[in-house]
């Protein structure tokens, strides 16, 4: 009796393993939500309180029973997962002997392309300006290196609006290249920086001079369209900046941040099944998650830069 596909589809820890430690490169994403893998594909998860910021009075007398504090009621976010699923075939005739290399190299081409949805949707979220209240964004009037733009006065009232809210500072300024470029060649910025060791103007330095940890650079390149001649260009916008809070350490939905990647946990596999008599392996790969800003307060946004 024929058994099906089901029956036939192992999940290959070892292309899996090797699809996980893949990391693709120029791919940001990640730093601006955070994956925190769950044990369900839907529902409802608790989110960061400001509880901590109550008043209370700590101080107990000598025999005095201890001050109990109830807790504020927890606010919850829904969330649903969706499954990102690739393959692609081997015929095994083409492939000879080095079929397992070609397993591998396809395998990581499946998360490659997985990975690059994931940024396309974290691109869209964190430089969306209809996400942000009206104090968390600014308009650069059309060019952020113009002299009337006072970039680095913007960015200290940016950083006080975030720290206001969340307690922090940013920790992140997400930029692609293009805006990098005009940032670093504003006078003001090189004013400030002419006395240093260096005369260049680098990531760190400029992430250092605006009082960030890092200056995170959205290099992602696809395509607007699945036309065939479409052309490629910057997954990120490249007239925007963003500042955020964002703790790459979390591990809870509680823990404050500005946004997050759900997944499913014991995802982010590799597989393989038969087809055509064996004549043909198919390699595949598949994730669940869902990426979701939770907290646009945590981050401000500068337009049309």
């Amino acid at each position: 009796m024929a058994k099906g596909l089901a029956g036939e589809r192992l999940v290959d820890p070892i292309l899996t393993q090797l699809s996980r430690d893949h990391v693709v490169t120029g791919l940001i994403g990640l730093e601006v939500f955070p994956m925190i893998r769950v044990n369900k594909e839907g529902g409802k998860i608790p989110v960061h309180s400001n509880e901590v910021y109550n008043l209370v009075d700590a101080k107990r007398a000598p025999r005095a029973g201890s001050n109990r504090v109830l807790p504020d009621e927890k606010g919850t976010i829904a969330f649903a997962l969706e499954e990102y699923d690739l393959e692609r075939p081997i015929d095994v005739r083409e492939a000879g002997e080095a079929i397992e290399n070609k397993k591998q190299r396809n395998a990581k081409k499946c998360k490659d392309q997985i990975m690059l949805q994931h940024e396309r949707e974290c691109a869209a979220l964190a430089f969306d300006a209809s996400n942000y209240d009206a104090a968390n964004k600014k308009d650069a009037g059309g060019d952020i290196s113009a002299a009337g733009f006072n970039f680095l006065q913007e960015v200290d009232a940016a950083k006080i609006v975030i720290s206001k809210h969340t307690g922090f500072s940013p920790t992140i300024a997400v930029m692609t290249e293009e805006i990098f470029n005009k940032v670093r060649n504003r006078a003001d910025v090189i004013d400030r920086i002419k006395y240093t060791q260096t005369g260049v103007i680098t990531t760190d330095l400029l992430a250092s001079l605006i009082g960030v940890k890092k200056i995170v650079i959205a290099a992602a390149l696809g395509k607007a369209s699945k036309a065939k001649n479409a052309a490629v260009d910057r997954l990120w916008d490249k007239t925007k900046i963003m500042f955020a809070y964002v703790d790459p350490t979390a591990q809870d939905s509680e823990d404050q941040n500005f946004g997050y990647t759900f997944g499913r946990k014991g995802y982010g596999i590799a597989d393989q099944y038969p087809e055509n008599g064996g004549k043909l392996q198919i390699v595949r790969y598949t994730d669940l998650w869902q990426v979701m800003g939770i907290d646009y307060k945590a981050a401000f946004l500068f337009t049309n830069g």
